[in-house]
């Protein structure tokens, strides 16, 4: 940190003399991002906030609408994991969906039989997390498209393997001052590329 100009401009000279920096350590490091929960009522109001601007009172009617049509399921719901018995019907609900032409692509790239972090009987309350019925939605509403793709996305997130990201740290010395700097390079995108 400088202060003030004068520390800068002295800084600066010291930088002009000094022509290169010393390496004084590089290190690497590998982490996992486990892929998203499965969306409960409160999470599906904020991402269709965040991405349509949909208040959590449209929201809510919206998911109503959806699930009376049989698209999802019980939508007021604070879970965000699935029963066994559930989990158990996932398999032909996701091949229904990815039959649609606009989610084909993910296809190749879910685990559902390894996700098994969606299940979890000592969260999972009276109503699970928020899924797809696996019935074809039709001919929806713009605003229920929207919120039905946000729940088929978070599905699709939920059933991705994880993103992998490598983040690289150099610190160096340069005219008696200490920098560092922090980059990141994806290595796998997971779920990210949904």
């Amino acid at each position: 940190d400088l202060p003030d100009k004068e520390s800068a401009t002295m800084f600066f000279q010291d930088c002009k003399l000094a022509h290169q920096a010393q390496i004084t350590g590089i290190s690497h490091s590998v982490k996992e991002i486990l892929p998203p929960d499965l969306l409960d009522l409160t999470q599906l109001q904020k991402e269709a906030n965040i991405r349509y601007g949909f208040t959590a009172s449209e929201v809510y009617d919206i998911a109503q609408s959806l699930y009376e049509k049989k698209l999802i399921s019980y939508p007021r719901t604070a879970c965000r994991f699935l029963p066994e018995d559930v989990y158990a019907t996932l398999p032909a609900v996701m091949e229904k969906m990815l039959a649609r032409k606009e989610f084909r692509t993910y296809a190749d790239r879910l685990d559902i039989a390894g996700a098994k972090a969606v299940i979890n009987p000592l969260k999972t309350t009276e109503h699970h997390a928020i899924i797809i019925t696996g019935m074809s939605p039709g001919d929806l509403a713009r605003e229920e498209m929207q919120v039905y793709t946000l729940i088929v996305g978070r599905m699709l997130e939920a059933f991705s393997p994880s993103c992998k990201v490598e983040y690289t740290t150099v610190d160096a010395v340069y005219a008696a001052h200490k920098f560092r700097t922090r980059t990141y390079r994806i290595l796998e995108k997971g779920w990210t590329g949904v």
